[in-house]
């Protein structure tokens, strides 16, 4: 004789039979894994004789269904938990009842049976080695190209007359990007460009902002950060952003 159990509640032997167990694969936007999510659906037969003993076993099941985290749990003719388990406080997520139906209207429904079916999910941490970074962008934008500074002077007569007032200008760098990391928050990447004799950083314009996790059931994860440097330089540059690695 078989069984499952969500949380405190049993259901009778043989009365739910294991219908899928599905192992599917989390991937970042940068295209490694972080984790896997475990998906379980049981289906069964609620067996009764009369109209008031169907409504108290459907009652009972819909209340125990009625919570998430709890541990969903498979188990053998001897009573051991097989493989085919959840459990709540090893996940992420902790376990989410996703769907609960009743799939069939036959003639035989709610005569001598009612058939159910329920969906629990959870979701687990399982990351690639050096990998913590889930998504990273970063861009490098340029404004000016160190040339002259020209301008149209407006005369008493005749057409506004072009004028050159420097023949050399400052071209503006800005680097500036997000990432998130799934664990902590990642480093920031070090300034493009450094000081020297035709840069300097405007550090008065540096913005770095660390923004909340994503709070799950049983901790944290997505930790964003973004950065903004701002640079000046005498030199055109032309600057490729970083990669996250």
């Amino acid at each position: 004789m078989t069984f499952v159990r969500y949380g405190s509640y049993q259901h009778p032997a043989n009365e739910a039979n294991l219908r899928l167990f599905k192992v599917v694969p989390l991937y970042s936007r940068r295209g490694f894994r972080w984790g896997y999510r475990n998906i379980m659906q049981i289906e069964g037969e609620i067996l009764e004789t009369t109209q008031s003993g169907f409504q108290t076993r459907i009652n009972g099941l819909v209340e125990a269904y009625a919570d998430n985290g709890n541990d969903f749990g498979f188990y053998d003719a001897d009573g051991n938990l097989t493989n085919h388990s959840i459990t709540s406080a090893a996940s992420l997520t902790g376990t989410k009842v996703i769907a609960r139906d009743w799939p069939k209207s036959d003639g035989a429904e709610w005569a001598t049976k009612r058939t159910f079916r329920v969906t629990v999910q959870a979701d687990f941490e399982d990351i690639e080695p050096l990998q913590d970074i889930k998504w990273w962008h970063e861009t490098v934008r340029y404004s000016g190209n160190t040339g002259a500074r020209k301008r149209f002077v407006n005369v008493d007569i005749g057409a506004p007359q072009k004028q050159t007032i420097g023949l050399r200008t400052t071209q503006t760098i800005i680097q500036q990007g997000q990432a998130i990391g799934q664990t902590t928050w990642p480093n920031l990447p070090d300034p493009i460009l450094t000081e020297s004799d035709t840069v300097i950083e405007r550090l008065d314009q540096r913005h770095v902002v660390h923004q909340s996790p994503r709070r799950e059931r049983n901790g944290f994860y997505d930790y964003p950060v973004q950065w903004r440097y701002v640079f000046e330089s005498t030199v055109s540059q032309s600057l490729v952003p970083n990669d996250g690695g």
